[in-house]
């Protein structure tokens, strides 16, 4: 090279104008982890020119064809190469600051074969990519420098990749075209199979979409995807028992768009078609949907340590609401994300319970549908829309939910109509004692979950009923079932109750079959323990307490308020032909004592007004007679008169003129109301009752018998009834 002229930089150039390399092989080690091998290589080269006064590398052409690369990743050497950290003599800082420029024109590579492989792992990972074909135009690592590259690769035998766009070094960008089908991705399994206890069987990728990527000064990347996204013949294992655990033909991600400064996510539509989900509860009572992340020592059952601490109360009855577990905090908060739409298509769940003896499977088939409008924003909802078939019965799902806030916020309506009972035997033998021979299910129910706070209103209607043998179990209730059903069952064979109830889905004895036989073992409670308050509740008692009907002291004539109560007794018995009545007169020793001799002194006024009106040619029914406050202290003198009991007297012997209240009380203090007495009067009030219930209320007289009168003055504790009452009890 000439002598540099004045203000040029000195230095060494070389020209070649060709250069060939055929049949190379090159082999790099670098102590650590990184080794690979080149072999077959062929090379041509045309116009390079290296430049050290410019610090520059220039190639006209590069190309290369047949070469078969391998790049093996081990273990980190035990003894690490020792380093000297100092600068090579004669090394400037200068030499740092201004690297040289690499510059090739045109770069062609054919027929390339790679292998890719990852001993670091406890199994290794291995990636082929053949035939791996690359052209790359005026490629170059100076600043702000612009290329193209075009790459169509084969991957692990059956999967295509084509990438083609503009490309940059100093600073890295890149701006390309991304097509992917149906690529392989059983590879990655070794990176994550430790960790989870499902085995991947089969899986690939596919997408199609832009990718664009720059590097600020600051070091950090921006940019993002836009695009489409498939995972598609997916299928996996439990590890555990071997048994399917979900798979689906195709879960696609439509209209993508991913940024990375700040970091956003959102999509048009996920699609997941054709899938399937196993649930399985095992012997112990623990769901395997629990070990799909392995702890420390591999699968590890739940000890009742380990369980929530009101596990084991809300084992005791279902409440309506509950407290939701405090979920772990994220390090960071959780990046925007919106989905347009999520579409489920031709969905399959299989459930086993194994925990319960026999075993229960059902089936959610035919499961589809769209949840609309998905975001992170708190204020936000998304709308639901399912539907299915459990067990054949139709299943339907609506509302909205936020899956994708801090808490989980969601408000769904869930229906079924139809489900056939029997298959439930299992859980029914287990809790209630006895299996079910046949009957159908519906029910309706509403989960509300806002601030962590769960309630849930519920429907459930059973079709006919029928129970089966008598089931020895530990955990079954030792209330009078088959009672419970004649309290429940209507004239047509139908419960149909409304019932309260909450739940953890973190419970590891959470199913869906336990569930619904747990909810009806509660009502099979509420109606042995609290009957009159149920029936109440069902046929408008307007919440009082139907158990007894208050009398008045010493008297036998229903109240309105009695009648009011025996109108809702009759539709109740009416409605539920398998029910018997029994009904038992009380009184109260004092109060009713007391009471019945002020009835005699009424009785004998009434009498006395209905002599005079027959005397007049009136006719009239005694019991009907009515007196009027101006009429009784003349009625009453003349009864007091004809009283003979000794009477106070004047001076000359006569009998005295007294007021009212002095009458009343001397012939009050003159009557002797007996034992035998009050127990008539019990007996009374119990016929009473059973007249209105037969004749106003059309109840067949043979569904309803009366007790031996009783006693009412020692109510048990906690009963606020009077002692002047009859008491309804059903059989």
């Amino acid at each position: 090279e000439p002598a540099p002229a004045a203000g040029e930089s000195g230095g060494i150039a070389i020209a070649l104008a060709e250069l060939d390399v055929r049949n190379a092989a090159l082999r790099y080690k670098d102590g650590q982890a990184l080794n690979a091998e080149m072999s077959k290589l062929n090379l041509h080269a045309r116009d390079i020119v290296f430049d050290s006064g410019k610090k520059s590398v220039a190639v006209a052409e590069l190309a290369s064809d047949n070469a078969a690369l391998t790049l093996l990743h081990g273990k980190p050497a035990s003894k690490a190469v020792a380093t000297d950290s100092k600068k090579p003599a004669g090394k400037t800082a200068s030499d740092d600051d201004h690297p040289y420029v690499l510059t090739v024109d045109k770069l062609d590579v054919a027929n390339w074969s790679a292998r890719l492989e990852d001993r670091s792992l406890k199994r290794p990972a291995v990636t082929t990519i053949a035939p791996f074909n690359l052209a790359m135009r005026h490629l170059s690592s100076a600043a702000g420098a612009r290329g193209q590259l075009d790459l169509n690769a084969t991957v692990n035998q059956n999967g295509k990749v084509a990438i083609k766009g503009d490309i940059g070094i100093a600073p890295l960008h890149a701006e390309l075209a991304l097509d992917l089908k149906n690529v392989d991705i059983m590879q990655a399994q070794p990176y994550f199979t430790d960790e989870v206890n499902i085995l991947l069987t089969r899986a690939n990728v596919s997408g199609k979409g832009r990718l664009k990527i720059d590097q600020a000064k600051n070091g950090e990347l921006t940019g993002g995807y836009q695009g489409d996204l498939t995972l598609g013949n997916v299928a996996t294992v439990d590890k555990l028992s071997a048994n399917p655990f979900l798979r689906w033909r195709a879960l696609s991600f439509d209209g993508m768009d991913v940024k990375l400064q700040p970091l956003a996510l959102n999509i048009d539509r996920i699609v997941a078609d054709d899938f399937f989900a196993r649930v399985i509860i095992d012997s112990t009572g623990r769901i395997n949907l629990q070990d799909v992340q392995r702890s420390g020592d591999g699968h590890k059952s739940v000890t009742e340590e380990e369980q929530p601490a009101d596990t084991k109360s809300r084992a005791k009855g279902n409440t309506k609401t509950a407290v939701l577990p405090e979920p772990a905090k994220p390090a960071s908060g959780m990046p925007p994300i919106k989905i347009g739409k999520l579409v489920l298509r031709k969905g399959q769940v299989r459930f086993t319970d194994n925990f319960v003896k026999p075993n229960y499977t059902a089936n959610l088939m035919d499961f589809g549908g769209t949840v609309s409008g998905l975001s992170s924003d708190p204020n936000s909802s998304a709308k639901v829309d399912l539907k299915g078939l459990v067990n054949s019965a139709p299943l339907a799902v609506s509302g909205r939910v936020n899956p994708l806030k801090g808490d989980l916020s969601l408000d769904l309506h869930a229906e079924v109509h139809g489900m056939e009972m029997a298959p439930l035997s299992p859980y029914s033998g287990r809790y209630i004692g006895y299996g079910i021979e046949k009957g159908k299910l519906s029910f309706e129910v509403n989960y509300k979950v806002e601030d962590r706070v769960l309630t849930a209103q519920n429907r459930l209607i059973l079709e006919q009923l029928t129970l089966g043998d008598k089931v020895e179990s530990p955990t079954a209730t030792t209330l009078p079932v088959r009672f419970a059903l004649a309290l429940l069952r209507d004239r047509n064979g139908v419960i149909d109750v409304n019932l309260p109830i909450g739940g953890s889905l973190d419970d590891p004895q959470f199913s869906i079959g336990g569930i619904i036989v747990k909810i009806f073992v509660n009502i099979i409670t509420k109606a042995v323990t609290a009957p009159f308050s149920l029936i109440s509740s069902m046929f408008g008692g307007g919440g009082e307490e139907l158990s007894h009907l208050a009398f008045d002291a010493g008297r036998a004539k229903l109240s309105d308020k009695a009648e009011d109560k025996l109108k809702t007794m009759a539709k109740a018995l009416n409605d539920r032909p398998a029910l018997k009545l029994e009904i038992t007169g009380r009184y109260d020793p004092q109060a009713d004592r007391e009471g019945l001799k002020r009835a005699r002194i009424d009785r004998k006024v009434r009498a006395l007004k209905l002599k005079d009106m027959v005397a007049r040619g009136e006719s009239s029914d005694a019991s009907k007679v009515v007196v009027t406050p101006q009429e009784y202290p003349a009625l009453l003198k003349r009864v007091y008169k004809d009283e003979k009991f000794s009477k106070p007297r004047n001076m000359i012997g006569m009998q005295k003129d007294l007021p009212v209240a002095e009458m009343e009380k001397l012939m009050i203090d003159n009557t002797t109301i007996s034992d035998d007495d009050l127990i008539d009067l019990g007996n009374r009030r119990a016929q009473a009752a059973k007249d209105w219930l037969t004749a106003d209320g059309r109840v067949p007289a043979d569904r309803i018998f009366i007790l031996a009168a009783k006693s009412g003055a020692t109510p048990k504790d906690g009963d606020s009834a009077p002692a002047a009452r009859v008491d309804f009890s059903l059989r």
